[in-house]
């Protein structure tokens, strides 16, 4: 299934936000952020693709400037500005 794609993407997103990876910072929030949209506008789930971001940005064990940088794309995502 097309959605099983996005697995990675949504442990990377998720490792980022527990503050893991190389020098994480909120702009590799932003890079994983336009690249989920893009791979799940293409397939007709961005839908999906918002919720997913949404569940993430909701956990409360994530690194602090990391899930603000998250909320906030989502943010401009419902604002129509990405």
């Amino acid at each position: 299934m097309q959605l099983t794609a996005f697995a990675g993407t949504q442990h990377a997103i998720a490792h980022l936000l527990a503050g893991r990876g190389y020098d994480p910072n909120p702009h590799n929030i932003d890079e994983a952020v336009a690249h989920v949209m893009a791979a799940s506008e293409r397939i007709g789930k961005s839908g999906w693709a918002v919720k997913a971001l949404e569940r993430l940005a909701g956990n409360a064990a994530a690194d602090v400037i990391m899930s603000e940088r998250l909320r906030s794309r989502l943010a401009d995502i419902e604002k129509g500005l990405v």
